[in-house]
């Protein structure tokens, strides 16, 4: 079946994925009646720089991760599966593009906030939105972007909300692009709560007489790891960190990288952030709301 084809007879999914440098996917899906040509609703949750060990249902005894463990629970869980490009950019191009970065064209971290301001990366391109879109669906785009010019937004969206002062401003002084025409929408605080908010509008406002197309993007798993919510973190200080792996670190660039230097317990502070990091994104704490959308039921509960 053609690309084209499947978005017309696509059935409701609710997908949950962790890029660059994280194999681990889970897809839950809600199934359309038996012989039904309807086009049903398709969310889309994705981490950013999150270890596969570092969810609950794949095997981590102390992370809180509920929500990411009742995708796997409720849907499929592939232990097997794999980022196409092990960079942010190039990665979150190929999702949307459906091609490898030798055709899509952004093989690298794109500086967005910098030397690559003007960089327009995948923008002019079809996309898993455009393609959407032109099947009738609401589209809505909420979270990290990092495919170029931000400020502008691409074709296929009716919804555009990210942040306009870097993809990991998780905290503190927050600033966001609201719709393609420039609008800044300021604030302060936890980075998240704020996509949420825009998602939880998108659902309520949206039209519902068309299906619709939702992305989520955070960003807490990203480094730098602090400044996650003080209840959060305290909550795995005490942690053993038994269940990261013991990994090899390949040389980069023809260097070798070595093991790091700190033990666990030295590191345990950083660690302790990047699991409160998965719990918030992963829903686990603080706000909780519940939607109702043309028989798909969504849930949000995050941070």
């Amino acid at each position: 079946m053609k690309c084209r084809e499947f978005i017309k007879t696509t059935g409701s999914l609710a997908i949950g994925a962790a890029l660059s440098g994280a194999p681990s996917y889970a897809v839950g899906r809600i199934p359309a009646s038996s012989g039904s040509t309807k086009k049903l609703n398709i969310l889309v949750f994705q981490s950013d720089d999150h270890g596969h060990w570092a969810i609950g249902c794949a095997g981590n005894s102390e992370i809180v991760s509920p929500s990411m463990d009742w995708l796997a629970r409720e849907g499929a869980f592939f232990k097997n599966a794999f980022t196409p490009v092990p960079v942010c950019s190039p990665a979150r191009a190929c999702f949307w593009t459906g091609k490898p970065a030798s055709a899509h064209g952004v093989h690298d971290h794109i500086d967005e906030m910098g030397s690559a301001k003007d960089f327009p990366g995948i923008h002019g391109q079809a996309t898993l939105a455009s393609l959407l879109r032109s099947a009738g669906y609401s589209t809505g785009f909420c979270g990290k972007w990092h495919c170029g010019q931000p400020d502008k937004k691409p074709d296929g969206f009716d919804v555009w909300f990210t942040s306009a002062i870097g993809t990991n401003s998780r905290f503190g002084k927050q600033a966001f692009f609201d719709g393609g025409d420039g609008q800044i929408v300021e604030g302060h605080g936890h980075q998240a709560p704020y996509y949420t908010d825009r998602v939880l509008r998108f659902l309520r406002e949206r039209s519902a007489a068309r299906p619709f197309f939702l992305y989520v993007g955070y960003t807490n798993t990203h480094s730098p790891f602090y400044g996650e919510p003080s209840r959060l973190a305290s909550k795995y200080r005490a942690a053993s960190f038994r269940d990261i792996p013991d990994e090899p670190y390949p040389a980069a660039h023809g260097k070798p990288l070595g093991a790091p230097t700190k033990s666990r317990k030295d590191d345990a502070e950083t660690l302790a952030q990047y699991y409160a990091a998965v719990t918030a994104s992963s829903a686990a704490e603080n706000k909780r709301s519940e939607v109702f959308c043309n028989k798909v039921f969504v849930r949000s509960i995050i941070e």
